[in-house]
């Protein structure tokens, strides 16, 4: 008992080609190689299966959220737990932060215009000919006022409302 530590013997290697039977055939071998060939095939088939299922998930979710009237991209932040009449639960609860979905005919309505509204533009176009005539427009308050007035005429209403950069 020299204080010699022998190696153990008993050790497997995968790789290992000196299984043999005697007869001149490596069964055992062979099985474990087409084994370990199979595994490896599964171990891919289950990849393909849970990216297939992430997609229906994401099709199917999507189809649910645009049928609510909400921008598809929304199914994205639905969580994985959420599944079945649960989505349609956590759509209403979220319904304040989601954004809703802009139809066909109003982005081809607003190509023009930036996706400004016809009032806004006019409220803008107002500005720019009270600013482009040095026009300063009078507070609300001072208008009603004057619009107020009882002496107040039709050349008189027709003077605020050029004033206002308003036509007549």
């Amino acid at each position: 008992m020299g204080g010699q530590v022998l190696a153990n013997q008993w050790t497997s290697d995968p790789d290992d080609d000196d299984d043999d039977d005697g007869s001149g055939t490596q069964l055992p071998n062979a099985a474990r190689q087409h084994m370990r060939k199979l595994e490896k095939e599964n171990a891919a088939l289950k990849v393909q299966v849970e990216e297939f299922l992430k997609s229906q998930r994401t099709s199917s979710l999507s189809d649910k959220v645009k049928a609510k009237g909400y921008d598809p991209m929304v199914a994205a932040l639905i969580p994985p737990t959420v599944d079945g009449d649960a989505v349609d639960k956590w759509l209403d609860d979220h319904a304040k932060v989601l954004a809703k979905a802009v139809s066909d005919e109003s982005t081809a309505e607003d190509e023009g215009t930036g996706g400004v509204s016809p009032e806004q533009m006019a409220a803008m176009q107002a500005v720019t000919n009270a600013s482009a005539a040095g026009i300063v427009p009078i507070k609300p308050a001072d208008l009603y006022a004057q619009m107020q007035d009882p002496k107040l005429t039709k050349e008189g209403l027709d003077a605020i409302i050029r004033s206002q950069g308003g036509k007549v």
